[in-house]
């Protein structure tokens, strides 16, 4: 999946009032000491999503025109 893809779902989750801890990166079976990933990938797609997250946060509290 790639980032685009994450930060797309991160708006969306925002958009449905879900939490930035509802990430679903932050899942226990996600972390890289379970998942196995390398820790930079991971925390590269925790970015991802939680700035797609942030952007549509701050479009609905008029911070940031769309």
């Amino acid at each position: 999946m790639n980032y685009k893809t994450l930060q797309k779902r991160g708006a969306e989750a925002r958009a449905q009032g879900r939490s930035i801890f509802d990430n679903p990166f932050y899942a226990s079976d996600m972390v890289p000491a379970i998942s196995g990933d390398d820790i930079l990938e991971w925390q590269n797609k925790v970015e991802a999503w939680n700035l797609g997250w942030k952007i549509e946060d701050a479009v609905r509290n008029n911070v940031l025109t769309p």
